[in-house]
């Protein structure tokens, strides 16, 4: 990826971290150039992959030989047919038209996450899989970009846990909050069953949680209704920092700190705010 982008020689971002959309189209065509040869290496070394049906569908091997050259090795002749490829991948992985979009403005959410820092907190891609990189490189040309992001404060600890916590897990939330993850509301986020698709990865650790995307507006809201009825202790562990701080060792000036969860004598650490 770094050598395409050195290839592109374009900055991808202005000087306000937009997007320059002519550089990054150009970046993307050469990364779909690039997307289509490791499909093509995938197809040749299939034995080193985990099965994929969809991709042994459209494609075949032949090996040739070249008779001229005694103790040649056969050389692998591919041919794939990445139209229909494309059309049932975008069909069977329920990505939208739409996604080409979405996704240049992900892009554009993790620059102005790098660059600007995080402005929208609650922005998501709301698939479980890209669209080829040559065709978000087509789409741009009707690319509406976006002006600026939502800007809004980070949910609070307790909301993000009810995000990512499976409901078998719930008991890691403090009552009643943990009802919520095996309520009726919650389930659509969190079947019972899902699939993990390994195909074409080489290990399964690599495989895609197939999940629906979690609604953070209603997980907000189911939340405020019962956030009056958590133990106060608790609540008051979903404290959400207001800054930057460092952290630094100081041996020669030992205290004694104070917490709920244990006191620690000789505490030589004191805490900088580097805002």
């Amino acid at each position: 990826m770094i050598n395409i982008y050195k290839r592109n020689k374009l900055h991808l971002v202005d000087e306000n971290n937009k997007i320059i959309l002519p550089a990054f189209k150009s970046f993307l065509e050469l990364v779909g150039v690039c997307e289509e040869g490791m499909i093509i290496q995938r197809i040749i070394n299939k034995a080193e992959y985990i099965p994929d049906p969809m991709l042994e569908k459209y494609s075949t091997i032949t090996y040739f030989s070249d008779a001229t050259e005694e103790g040649s090795e056969a050389k692998p002749i591919v041919n794939f047919d990445i139209n229909g490829y494309k059309v049932e991948y975008y069909t069977k992985k329920e990505v939208s038209s739409n996604s080409m979009h979405t996704y240049i403005t992900g892009c554009q959410w993790v620059f102005t996450y790098y660059l600007d820092g995080v402005k929208d907190w609650t922005w998501l891609y709301p698939y479980n899989y890209a669209p080829f990189a040559g065709d978000i490189a087509r789409s741009i040309d009707t690319y509406v970009p976006v002006d600026k992001f939502d800007t809004n404060a980070p949910i609070s600890p307790f909301e993000q846990l009810l995000c990512v916590i499976p409901p078998k897990s719930s008991y890691l939330l403090p009552k009643p909050l943990n009802s919520l993850l095996r309520s009726r509301v919650f389930s659509r986020f969190s079947p019972e069953t899902f699939t993990v698709n390994c195909a074409g990865k080489k290990f399964e650790y690599e495989g895609i949680v197939e999940l629906p995307p979690v609604d953070i507006n209603i997980v907000s809201s189911e939340y405020s209704k019962m956030k009056h009825l958590v133990n106060p202790a608790e609540l008051s562990r979903r404290n959400v920092s207001k800054g930057a701080c460092k952290y630094v060792y100081t041996p020669s000036e030992p205290s004694f700190y104070r917490s709920k969860f244990g006191n620690i004598k000789n505490y030589c650490v004191e805490v900088m705010d580097v805002n």
